[in-house]
Protein backbone atom coordinates (compact mmCIF):
# COMPACT_ATOMS: atom_id res chain seq x y z
CA UNK A 1 0.00 0.00 0.00
CA UNK A 2 2.59 2.57 0.66
CA UNK A 3 4.30 1.93 -2.89
CA UNK A 4 0.43 2.53 -4.19
CA UNK A 5 0.33 5.68 -1.88
CA UNK A 6 4.01 7.09 -3.24
CA UNK A 7 2.65 6.06 -6.88
CA UNK A 8 -0.44 8.10 -6.24
CA UNK A 9 1.39 11.48 -4.91
CA UNK A 10 4.09 11.12 -7.46
CA UNK A 11 1.07 11.06 -10.01
CA UNK A 12 -0.65 13.97 -8.15
CA UNK A 13 2.67 15.47 -8.23
CA UNK A 14 3.74 15.01 -11.57
CA UNK A 15 0.42 16.54 -12.98
CA UNK A 16 0.39 19.60 -10.61
CA UNK A 17 4.08 20.21 -12.26
CA UNK A 18 2.09 19.90 -15.75
CA UNK A 19 -0.27 22.33 -14.45
CA UNK A 20 1.78 24.83 -13.36
CA UNK A 21 4.16 24.43 -16.29
CA UNK A 22 0.90 25.43 -18.63
CA UNK A 23 0.30 28.08 -16.21
CA UNK A 24 3.60 29.71 -16.23
CA UNK A 25 3.46 29.25 -20.25
CA UNK A 26 -0.11 30.94 -20.52
CA UNK A 27 1.41 33.71 -17.91
CA UNK A 28 4.47 34.28 -20.69
CA UNK A 29 2.42 34.81 -23.37
CA UNK A 30 -0.09 37.43 -21.47
CA UNK A 31 3.02 39.50 -20.10
CA UNK A 32 4.57 39.32 -23.36
CA UNK A 33 1.00 40.65 -25.08
CA UNK A 34 0.80 42.99 -22.54
CA UNK A 35 4.46 44.47 -23.08
CA UNK A 36 3.79 44.71 -26.95
CA UNK A 37 0.48 46.26 -26.93
CA UNK A 38 2.08 48.75 -24.13
CA UNK A 39 5.13 49.18 -26.42
CA UNK A 40 2.60 49.84 -29.64
CA UNK A 41 0.65 52.17 -27.28
CA UNK A 42 3.98 54.44 -26.52
CA UNK A 43 5.28 54.33 -29.58
CA UNK A 44 1.81 55.87 -31.12
CA UNK A 45 2.02 57.89 -28.78
CA UNK A 46 5.51 59.34 -29.40
CA UNK A 47 4.40 59.43 -32.91
CA UNK A 48 1.43 61.42 -32.63
CA UNK A 49 3.70 64.10 -30.50
CA UNK A 50 6.14 64.54 -32.76
CA UNK A 51 3.41 64.81 -35.38
CA UNK A 52 1.66 67.63 -33.22
CA UNK A 53 5.18 69.28 -32.87
CA UNK A 54 5.78 69.18 -36.30
CA UNK A 55 2.25 70.86 -37.08
CA UNK A 56 3.10 73.60 -34.44
CA UNK A 57 6.28 74.95 -35.84
CA UNK A 58 4.37 74.73 -39.07
CA UNK A 59 1.74 76.78 -37.70
CA UNK A 60 4.10 79.44 -36.18
CA UNK A 61 6.23 79.72 -39.70
CA UNK A 62 2.80 80.46 -41.13
CA UNK A 63 2.34 82.74 -38.83
CA UNK A 64 5.29 84.78 -38.96
CA UNK A 65 4.59 84.77 -43.16
CA UNK A 66 1.53 85.73 -42.46
CA UNK A 67 2.57 88.55 -40.37
CA UNK A 68 5.49 89.36 -42.73
CA UNK A 69 3.00 89.68 -45.68
CA UNK A 70 0.58 91.66 -43.79
CA UNK A 71 3.09 94.48 -42.98
CA UNK A 72 4.17 94.19 -46.46
CA UNK A 73 1.22 94.75 -47.18
CA UNK A 74 0.24 97.74 -45.49
CA UNK A 75 3.48 99.16 -46.60
CA UNK A 76 2.44 98.99 -50.38
CA UNK A 77 -0.76 100.11 -49.49
CA UNK A 78 0.76 103.02 -48.22
CA UNK A 79 3.03 103.66 -51.20
CA UNK A 80 0.06 103.59 -53.30
CA UNK A 81 -1.84 106.23 -51.60
CA UNK A 82 1.60 108.33 -51.76
CA UNK A 83 1.44 107.40 -55.21
CA UNK A 84 -1.95 108.52 -55.62
CA UNK A 85 -1.34 112.16 -54.08
CA UNK A 86 -2.79 114.99 -55.75
CA UNK A 87 -0.05 116.59 -54.80
CA UNK A 88 2.20 114.63 -56.22
CA UNK A 89 0.79 114.53 -59.42
CA UNK A 90 0.55 118.34 -59.98
CA UNK A 91 4.41 118.46 -58.92
CA UNK A 92 5.17 115.83 -61.63
CA UNK A 93 2.89 117.42 -64.37
CA UNK A 94 4.05 120.62 -63.92
CA UNK A 95 7.61 119.66 -63.60
CA UNK A 96 8.03 117.07 -65.14
CA UNK A 97 5.56 117.60 -68.65
CA UNK A 98 5.79 121.57 -68.38
CA UNK A 99 1.86 121.65 -67.53
CA UNK A 100 0.34 124.71 -66.03
CA UNK A 101 -3.07 124.28 -63.53
CA UNK A 102 -5.98 126.01 -64.97
CA UNK A 103 -7.28 128.51 -62.54
CA UNK A 104 -10.70 127.70 -64.20
CA UNK A 105 -12.85 125.19 -63.00
CA UNK A 106 -13.74 122.71 -65.10
CA UNK A 107 -16.72 122.33 -67.09
CA UNK A 108 -18.86 119.11 -66.35
CA UNK A 109 -20.56 117.04 -69.41
CA UNK A 110 -23.91 115.53 -69.53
Amino acid sequence: MSILNKIRQFIISLELSELLIEFVRIYRWIIFIVIFVASLWVLLLVTNVRNINSLLSDIRQLEKESGRLENLNERYLYEIVKLQSADRIIHLAEEQLNMEQSQKAPDILK
